[in-house]
């Protein structure tokens, strides 16, 4: 049958640990769903920014699942105290309705997010849990449809802050009200608080919210805190069977006084806990766990009062230690496939490569200046002044035009033709000869010139400038485009051409009123030219020589062919004029689109760099102290990267490949503005991925058959690499199997005094139960080393509870250290967390602070998380206001006549209990006191001090009662500085405080 695990995360810490599991399935699985297992996840937080992604595009991206806690503002604050009976869920634990408001408006100056104000929180939470509920149901269905056996829960959450530590208690309550059904496991794993948080999070209540959160898990264990439902379906308490079976308690530091980064390593030791109780152990058979989970032959009683016998400390509190030992063959895999994502990157942005590095992080010198004034560049592209004037054809079809000739050439051909012509036809007349040759220039140039005479063909050009300008861009971002993908230009390259060409462009349009000028002015005087050798010509007579004839001919036909010319390039000219904005405008665009394309290749390269930089920069094998030991060497690794980095032949492989991905992508619509378009950061970013990941492989493949097999830096296990490194000195192999044991240790610290503690109150009989299973995975290819290494871990852990796993699906080595049964006094760090809570709690206002740290009112009167002492003073006052009650009474014994100090009490039912013998008389009954004897008078007291002596007169009663008892003393031993009236003094005022008397 397949296992149904809901794991939901309370608060940042749960979240972060929801995002590492999910990191991990995804890592093993290469999809969000482990193959055998059915496991969701909810997320349950009240920040806007916990709620989204850390990256959109990687596969553990935050839950799909999650309970966003709406904000609560002044104004739905007012409703709810305003009108507590139309929040049946929150109006009977608000508390006072003015000193709420104090916490609220305290914690709203930060941004209400629980504010480290662990009942804020749980507000926050009961304006979403039924949400909460719901989520919860429908998650559990879609389980259930797919497989029927019932759900296991996981509730992970940090102690030190408002939501998480704040909702735990209700969370775990509401799912109990769900499936009361003692197949439906919950189990809590709660990060307490470290004792030095950075200085963004060391609120006031940060240590005591973590107190008081252990009191209120603990009492709802015990029976003791039966908490309002949120839901507001009940008028009365959660009575509840097993709230929770176990709950996991860890720090940041374990027993080996190894200390890990709350914010990433505390996640990723959960969330590796949490992979093999839920995934891993479907390939298993886990004993050790499945007994210390359910308490199988053990004893889960809780501590007990030596007088009442009532539950007062849960031993159901666990913690876990989890060593592995890795080969991180994924990790490897992304850091040489991140290291040939940068290179493909570097070699599509810069082209700059350098023998010693492969292709650089910067550009080679090239003067692209020079480059985009060349005649042959100009050419190409169509920008020669000749194309600007349209002298040559820009556009496909006057490119293919061949009657089109250049402007000059046209003239300087066409007017010897004409006066050819003027010959034929007017051979007997020579004095019209200059006259008939004016003419037909003329009509040349208004009529016939590229058929439809200069001025009207320019004008067409003029209308549709915008289809000049397309075709020249198009003609030059094609060029470059190729260039680029063909990997000849870089991107930086193509961003400096364009710089260099706009440039180019702007200087010619400033250039281009003089030239028109200069050109006006030089057809004026070739008007003059043409004007005066005619006038010249009509003053030849009959008889002027042939040769003066020929002579002025010739220059008239050479004046012709100027002015013509600089008539032409005038019309020319004026459409450049006009071209030039445009096209600096529109190769502006060009240059934007090339300068977004490079800018996004530089954030790609920095993405990139990140991601190298974060692999494979730890110690390696050498690291034994992390709880993930990464059995592999780190500068093997970047050895080989650098060989295949330097391979000139292998990266332009790769980086073509990379190139023709990209062009497959873009199909027919190559050019900037498509390439922006359609492939974003994130796609470019995934193609340089994927095609990376192939290329590494092969490359792999070809540096190992050229080099040597040991050169394998993928494809390994860690049993090979242990195998590698200690087959040929087991000596070594032991000293490393039993350091690494003896490092995978729980991540919390105990405290011996409290572990060895005896007497009333503690539990009698055997105390927590620790077991190291230790996960191996099979290898039919090693069985001989495997089962030596099996043997060397036994002989490691000589003299601990272990159990020894077989896994076949496993690719590391888990050590798994589980101790169970414990109560929270014996955590070394809760001493720590009890001291700030009493200073807390201390503090100017005492009352506002309870409410801050406290789900409900009961708070203080929870049950001790310690085994008291038995202080004099204190013992004293109670026994005096007993006395005030008539429940401490000196009685005769009928056996032997003497006179007793008793404690007189009745049980539930109303009937008397036996006497509790306390001494022979006060002085006795102190110097005699124990926690049996204190515990009876507590349990005494109490309950009448809140029933019968509730009323403030009673209580003044009582007061002026023990105040007689330290008067009488007084008198008896006269001297004020008498011990004995110092201690009665001393104890009647800790017994006025008691009462509540005192103002």
């Amino acid at each position: 049958m397949i296992n149904n695990h809901l794991v939901i995360g309370l608060g940042g810490t749960g979240g972060k640990v929801l995002r590492y599991l999910r990191k991990t399935v995804c890592q093993n699985f290469r999809s969000e769903g482990p193959v055998g297992v059915n496991v969701c996840y909810l997320y349950v937080d009240s920040s806007d920014e916990s709620m989204v992604p850390e990256d959109p595009t990687s596969p553990w991206k935050v839950v799909d699942h999650n309970v966003q806690l709406s904000k609560i503002s002044g104004e739905d604050l007012t409703s709810v105290l305003e009108n507590p009976e139309v929040y049946p869920g929150i109006s009977p634990w608000i508390g006072d309705r003015e000193m709420f408001r104090s916490v609220f408006n305290s914690a709203a100056a930060g941004g209400i997010t629980g504010g480290q104000k662990r009942r804020l929180g749980r507000l926050l939470f009961a304006g979403g849990v039924t949400w909460f509920r719901w989520q919860v149901e429908t998650l559990v269905k879609e389980m259930e449809a797919g497989s029927p056996a019932p759900v296991t829960f996981h509730v992970c959450c940090g102690l030190a802050g408002g939501i998480g530590s704040g909702c735990v208690v209700d969370a775990v309550s509401q799912i109990r009200a769900l499936y009361p059904d003692k197949h439906y496991r919950i189990l809590v794993y709660a990060l307490l608080p470290e004792r030095n948080p950075g200085a963004s999070r060391a609120g006031a209540n940060y240590h005591a919210n973590g107190y008081a959160a252990l009191m209120e898990l603990n009492a709802l264990s015990v029976g003791a805190f039966k908490p309002h439902d949120l839901s507001g379906e009940r008028k009365d308490r959660l009575v509840q069977q097993d709230p929770f079976n176990c709950c996991y308690l860890f720090s940041d530091e374990n027993e080996d006084q190894n200390k890990l980064d709350v914010d990433k390593e505390i996640p990723e030791l959960v969330s590796a806990f949490l992979y093999q109780k839920i995934v891993a152990v479907k390939d298993m058979i886990w004993d050790s766990l499945r007994q210390q989970e359910t308490f199988e032959n053990m004893d889960s009683r809780a501590e007990e009062s030596p007088f009442t016998r009532n539950a007062e400390r849960s031993r159901q509190f666990f913690t876990f230690g989890i060593k592995q030992i890795i080969y991180p063959e994924e990790e490897i895999q992304e850091y040489l496939t991140y290291t040939f994502a940068r290179q493909a990157a570097l070699q599509l942005q810069f082209n700059h490569w350098i023998e010693s590095r492969g292709y650089s992080e910067g550009p080679g010198t090239r003067n692209f200046t020079e480059f985009v004034r060349l005649k042959e560049t100009l050419q190409r592209w169509c920008l020669s002044d000749e194309h600007l004037v349209l002298s040559e054809g820009i556009l496909p079809d006057e490119v293919k035009n061949k009657r089109w000739k250049p402007i000059n050439a046209f003239w300087l051909n066409l007017v010897p033709n004409l006066m050819s012509h003027v010959h034929e036809s007017f051979d007997r007349n020579e004095r019209v000869w200059l006259e008939e040759l004016s003419k037909l220039c003329e009509a040349a140039f208004s009529q016939n010139y590229r058929d439809v005479g200069v001025q009207s063909f320019y004008e067409t050009p003029r209308e549709k400038i915008g289809g000049y300008v397309r075709e020249l861009c198009v003609r030059i971002e094609k060029e470059l485009f190729q260039e680029w993908i063909a990997g000849q230009r870089s991107m930086h390259d193509i961003s400096r051409i364009l710089a260099a060409l706009l440039a180019s462009l702007e200087e010619r349009e400033q250039q281009m009123e003089g030239k028109l000028a200069k050109h006006r002015q030089m057809e004026e005087q070739a008007a003059a030219r043409v004007a005066s050798h005619a006038a010249e010509w009509s003053r030849l007579g009959v008889i002027a020589g042939k040769g003066k004839r020929e002579t002025l001919l010739n220059a008239q036909i050479e004046s012709l062919q100027q002015l013509y010319i600089y008539r032409t390039r005038i019309e020319g000219l004026g459409f450049a004029v006009k071209l030039l904005p445009a096209l600096i405008s529109e190769v502006a665009m060009l240059a934007s689109e090339a300068d977004h394309c490079a800018a996004m290749m530089v954030e790609v390269i920095k993405d990139f760099t990140g991601r190298v930089a974060e692999r494979c920069s730890d110690a390696g094998q050498a690291g034994v102290q992390k709880p993930v030991i990464r059995f592999y060497q780190p500068e093997a690794v970047k050895n080989f990267v650098k060989a295949v980095v330097r391979d000139r032949a292998e990266q332009q492989k790769h980086s073509t490949t990379v190139r023709a991905a990209l062009a497959r992508l873009l199909g027919a619509n190559h050019g900037f503005a498509s390439f922006n378009l359609r492939v974003p950061k994130e796609k470019f970013e995934d193609i340089l991925e994927i095609t990376s990941l192939k290329n590494v492989v092969a490359a792999h493949n070809n540096y190992v058959a050229a080099t040597s097999p040991d050169a394998r830096i993928l494809q390994l296990s860690v049993l090979e690499r242990l195998q590698h490194q200690y087959q040929e000195d087991p000596q070594a192999l032991r000293a490393y199997l039993a350091d690494v044991v003896s490092r995978a240790r729980p991540y919390l610290r105990f405290s011996q005094a409290e572990i060895t503690r005896q007497g009333p109150g503690t539990f009698p009989g055997e105390g927590f139960v620790s077991c190291l299973s230790i996960i191996l995975p099979e290898a039919a290819h090693a069985a001989g080393f495997l089962g030596a290494l099996r043997s060397e871990f036994e002989k490691a852990a000589a003299g601990a509870k272990v159990e020894v796993i077989s896994n076949a699906k496993a690719r590391e080595i888990t050590l798994v250290n589980i101790t169970n049964l414990f109560p929270v006094r014996f955590i070394q760090q809760a001493e720590f967390l009890h001291e700030k809570y009493e200073q807390r709690i201390r503090a100017s206002n005492s009352e506002q602070a309870r409410m801050e740290l406290h789900l409900e009112s009961e708070g203080p009167a929870l049950p001790n998380l310690y085994v008291e002492d038995v202080e004099p003073r204190k013992f004293l006052a109670y026994l005096m206001i007993g006395k005030a009650m008539h429940v401490v009474q000196t009685l005769e014994d009928p056996s032997t006549g003497l006179k007793n100090l008793y404690l007189v009490n009745q049980g539930e039912a109303g009937a008397d209990n036996p006497p509790v013998p306390l001494g022979r008389d006060i002085n006795e009954a102190i110097s005699e006191s124990n926690k049996l004897t204190f515990d009876a008078l507590v349990a005494t007291i109490q309950p009448l001090l809140k029933k019968e002596y509730l009323h403030v007169q009673k209580r003044e009663a009582l007061s002026a009662s023990v105040q007689s008892q330290v008067e009488e003393i007084k008198a008896r031993r006269k001297n004020p500085s008498d011990k004995v009236y110092r201690m009665f003094y001393n104890a009647g005022e800790a017994a006025v405080v008691l009462l509540g008397t005192r103002q």
